[in-house]
């Protein structure tokens, strides 16, 4: 593939240029105080950018930039008059590349490089005569010529334009997920630079997986953790059937390391998923199934947090954009306690639209291997009733049983070796 590309285009911000190495000016003016400000900062600049373009309300990098300063010093009760804000402000155009960056852009000197960046040409143009980058890239490219914002298919199309090759001679490399989600969506050759050194979800069930892993091998059994493309933490652009396929993948890939007996476990969502794979695979190499912490149906849960009403206008806002041919642009999607964040109508609709592949409670009647569902007392994102709905649900299995963690919150926090411990306890009395 690689091969085949001629040029590379490089996202700026985290990519390139280190967006928190304004933390020590903010130190100079908060003291303890310049991370926190930073990440909020930085979380609000996103969250910007992305609002206004669902809006349609395009202001420039600095604009926005200058607004997420504003409400997150507003957020932590810090004080930031005029000249306070513009000297922070200042520090955004003299930001500090990653100590590779230098190195890694001389070794790619024989493709064309570019940059595409949500940046205005101001503060792009400082941050690369700061750095000493200068007439390293044939094009430095802003969303400003779009008046829009990544992940917008316009925001990608404007390399195309100005460089002047098909999108599949054009590698696409950048740091945040959701950038690179966009891109492969585009159509580019896509690189995620994993400077977080997060899964693929970084989300926060990773907690008891690396001790579960440790523990089931002293047991015998081999694990492989999958993070599932619907799960990471950029805009959500794939169909929930998606997961038969990429679950089967793991699957056939254990088959093939001599492994004919498997165990699937699914945490919060994931056992909406693993659910899923069986109903629709009825994969017979599956021996026993573990859900935890299951939500139930999703469309059910958004009513428990929000209220049918409003539970109800995001699928037809959903409706409305797939009838108008839209069900691949982004909407704004409230999930109360874990956020907010982006979804494309055609996902939002797989996960709770009027005829959703997520239902766990249809899926689970069609599983006839052992099932452990295992549930937290103290977990405040799943409706209390639900693993007991889902326990009777499993009309066509005999061998069902719902145990309970006390004292602990969706994720097992403190308590994975409790639960670890239960897993593996329930497997070897029902397949040892």
């Amino acid at each position: 593939m690689a091969k085949r590309l001629k040029a590379l285009v490089f996202d700026a911000y985290g990519t390139l240029f280190d967006v928190h190495s304004v933390i020590s000016t903010c130190n100079q003016e908060f003291p303890d105080k310049g991370a926190a400000l930073s990440q909020a900062w930085r979380a609000k600049q996103l969250e910007y950018t992305w609002l206004r373009s669902l809006m349609g309300r395009y202001g420039d990098f600095w604009q926005v930039t200058e607004s997420a300063l504003v409400f997150a010093c507003k957020t932590l009760n810090l004080s930031c008059p005029s000249a306070t804000r513009l000297q922070l402000m200042e520090a955004y155009l003299h930001l500090d590349p990653y100590p590779e960056v230098k190195q890694a852009l001389t070794a790619l000197s024989d493709y064309t490089l570019a940059i595409l960046s949500n940046g205005s040409p101001r503060m792009l143009k400082a941050a690369v005569g700061s750095a000493s980058l200068k007439g390293v890239f044939s094009r430095i490219i802003s969303v400003d010529q779009a008046k829009i914002y990544k992940p917008s298919p316009r925001v990608y199309r404007l390399a195309l334009q100005k460089l002047g090759i098909s999108k599949t001679a054009i590698g696409f490399v950048s740091s945040n997920f959701w950038d690179v989600a966009g891109a492969k969506a585009f159509g580019f050759w896509t690189c995620w630079v994993n400077r977080a050194k997060a899964g693929f979800g970084s989300n926060f069930y990773s907690g008891y997986f690396p001790l579960f892993a440790h523990m089931a091998a002293e047991q015998g059994y081999t694990t492989l953790s999958l993070n599932m493309r619907d799960h990471d933490t950029g805009p959500k652009v794939a169909d929930f059937s998606d997961n038969e396929a990429d679950i089967g993948t793991g699957c056939a890939y254990l088959r093939r390391q001599g492994h004919s007996r498997l165990v699937l476990l699914g945490q919060s969502m994931g056992t909406n998923r693993i659910l899923y794979y069986q109903a629709m695979s009825r994969d017979s190499s599956i021996v026993a199934t573990v859900l935890v912490a299951g939500p139930g149906n999703l469309f059910e849960w958004n009513v428990w947090q929000f209220g049918r009403a409003k539970a109800q206008a995001s699928v037809d806002e959903a409706l409305s954009m797939q009838a108008g041919g839209h069900e691949q642009e982004l909407m704004l999607v409230d999930l109360g306690p874990l956020g907010k964040t982006l979804y494309t109508p055609r996902y939002l609709l797989s996960l709770r639209g009027p005829n959703a592949w997520s239902d766990p409670y249809r899926n689970i009647q069609k599983v006839t291997n052992p099932i452990l569902i295992i549930q937290e007392t103290a977990d405040k994102l799943v409706k209390p009733g639900v693993p007991e709905r889902l326990r009777r649900a499993a009309t066509s299995n005999s061998k069902v049983e719902l145990i309970y963690v006390r004292g602990t919150d969706h994720s097992f926090k403190n308590h994975g070796d409790v639960l670890v411990q239960r897993i593996l306890a329930w497997l070897k009395e029902v397949n040892p």
